[in-house]
This record gives structure tokens, sequence and C-alpha cells, in this order.
């Protein structure tokens, strides 16, 4: 029998990382929503969610639940927004802050051009060396990456 946990079990914000990069993502709605390109093309094949408590998900499988938005989600480009369903693995990791930076600095150096062509990779390092928790490291990710406020609470 195939075991699986819901992603209800994720504390919001999350930090991603797919085959290319990382990617801070606020809430359930943002992290379940793409393009049929997107699913297609692969985005969520071996996706890991960190969570803001510091434990690695494991994705399994994507699917399509429904089209979002006016006209089922298609757009003039003939894409459509859509809804997943995510099925995470019951293997789960619990990571330390350390770790943790470890893997973001490792994933900015991976894609050195992509990050320094924002003009900010010296910010995004500094910050990354002087988060005090994982959730912390989420969050002032997501500001500088996003440009969202910082999260309350």
């Amino acid at each position: 029998m195939n075991q699986s946990i819901t992603v209800d079990k994720v504390r919001f914000p999350v930090i991603t990382f797919d085959r290319f990069a990382f990617n801070v993502v606020p809430d359930l709605d943002k992290l379940t929503r793409t393009t049929s390109a997107g699913l297609a093309n692969g985005l969520f094949k071996n996706l890991q969610i960190i969570d803001s408590d510091g434990t690695l998900y494991f994705v399994t499988a994507a699917t399509k639940v429904k089209g979002i938005g006016p006209f089922w989600g298609y757009t003039i480009f003939l894409n459509q927004n859509i809804r997943l369903n995510l099925v995470l693995s019951t293997e789960t990791r619990e990571l330390k802050l350390p770790e943790m930076k470890a893997k973001v600095i490792s994933a900015i150096n991976k894609k050195r051009d992509f990050w320094s062509s924002g003009g900010n990779v010296s910010k995004i390092r500094s910050l990354v060396n002087d988060a005090a928790s994982i959730e912390d490291l989420i969050q002032k990710l997501d500001t500088v990456v996003h440009g969202r406020p910082t999260y309350g609470g």
C-alpha cells in the first residue's frame, strides 16, 4: 500500500526546492496552483518542501484537480491555470538551521548567474548567514526575493 501524508500538515510559509532553484511560498493556495504547462514540464517532479518548523517533505506526485479562474482557467495562450493535489511521502526529515542555510547557499551557487542578475545576491547571502531560525530564514528570503512584507506573529 502506498503511504502518503496530506499537504495540510505543512506549516507555512515554506521554501521549495525543485531541480532548478528554490522558491518561497507563503500559503497552501500558492503551493497548489500552477499551469498545465508547469505540471507537464515536471515542475513538481522531485519537489522538496521545507516548512517553517524545519520539516523536509518530499512530493511524490502532483495531479490536476481542476482549472481555476474564468473559462476553466484557460488563457489566451491556451495554457490553463490549475489547482493541484500534491501527494507527500511519509518519509520526512527534520533539518537543523546550519543544514538549511547550506541548502539555500548551494542552490544559489548552482545557479550563480541567475541569482547574480538580480543584483542582490550579497544581501541574500548575508541574510542566510544571519538568520536565527529556519522560520526567520524563510520569512527574510520571502521579503528579499518576492518583496512581500515580513510575516506577523
